[in-house]
């Protein structure tokens, strides 16, 4: 009998999760498909029908899809915007069953990179202040809360 993906078996008979790091790189327009799955499921924010696939296939309009893979599944992604010296982090989309393993953390990190490379000294976001866990993770990464707006 194998062990679950991402788990393994201890001396003691008992199961423990093992560390698996996600490989973040920018998306393509193949990843449409799987970014829409996550989308549907996994985000508040939806973008209209046609939307991704355009974004990924004209580079020129400036929106940047980050995702983060483990093995060869797509585990979340990040939708990021460069605004001169500004990056703007337009959602964050983790699958439930990956959450709290790191994922949205290696997104965010791979935005900073993206951003330092794109010449942008911070990055700006808006979230709900009822999602306590992304704030909570946003403030452990060094983010500030700038504004706050209800709702």
């Amino acid at each position: 009998m194998s062990a679950p993906e991402g788990t393994r078996r201890s001396s003691g008979g008992f199961e423990e999760e093992r560390i698996i790091l996600p490989t973040v790189a920018l998306c393509s327009s193949g990843d449409a498909g799987d970014i829409r799955v996550l989308e549907e499921l996994f985000s508040s924010v939806r973008w209209g029908s046609g939307v991704i696939e355009r974004e990924l296939a004209e580079p020129g309009l400036g929106v940047l899809y980050l995702g983060a893979r483990l093995s060869r599944r797509l585990a979340g992604y990040a939708v990021l915007r460069a605004d001169s010296d500004r990056l703007h982090l337009l959602n964050l989309v983790v699958d439930e069953r990956y959450r709290r393993r790191g994922i949205a953390s290696s997104l965010l990190l791979g935005a900073f990179e993206l951003g330092g490379y794109l010449g942008c000294s911070n990055i700006r976001l808006v979230t709900q202040a009822t999602n306590s866990g992304a704030i909570a993770l946003y403030e452990e990464l060094g983010f500030s809360n700038v504004t706050s707006r209800g709702r």
